[in-house]
């Protein structure tokens, strides 16, 4: 918050705030200090800000930041749940597998499975297609989203760490 220098009689300086706009002041010498209202206080000469003083104020690079980091974390969130979110695969039979499946079957089922070696299995598309559709999709959101956040957290560190003027 910008500060002002109400003079006195004296000849000396009180650092005065817009927070004590309109209110009455004792100076050092003890005169009695009317300062002015908002208005007023602009015509005033502005303190002297101390070397090295830092703001405890956020200005709007630090809103930037703030939002942009908030952006990041969100985009994190989103592409956390969508990772929770993708469905799982079915696990391909291994050969062992299907020579347990031989063995153990009646004579039935085997002449069923030659008959399906000979004319073919079902052309229509099985659901593990759209599985793995579906999969991809959300894969590529999940990178998209991740990109997102990264771009984000880059943006927040260049708007904070930047100050104006600095070259």
């Amino acid at each position: 918050m910008p500060s002002y220098l109400l003079p006195c009689e004296c000849g000396r300086d009180t650092v005065v705030t817009r927070a004590q706009a309109g209110d009455t002041l004792t100076c050092e010498c003890g005169a009695k200090l009317s300062v002015p209202t908002l208005r007023g206080l602009a015509a005033l000469r502005p303190a002297p800000v101390a070397a090295g003083a830092r703001s405890r104020n956020w200005d709007d690079r630090h809103r930037v930041g703030f939002l942009l980091a908030l952006g990041a974390v969100t985009c994190l969130l989103v592409a956390g749940y969508l990772w929770a979110s993708l469905p799982a695969l079915e696990v391909q039979p291994s050969d062992q597998d299907f020579i347990n499946l031989v063995e153990g079957a009646s004579a039935r089922e085997l002449f069923f499975y030659h008959n399906e070696a000979l004319h073919g299995l079902d052309r229509t598309l099985p659901a593990d297609v759209d599985v793995v559709r579906v999969r991809q999709i959300m894969s590529w959101g999940i990178g998209i989203v991740l990109t997102m956040a990264l771009a984000a957290s880059a943006s927040a560190c260049i708007v904070i760490w930047n100050k104006p003027g600095k070259k």
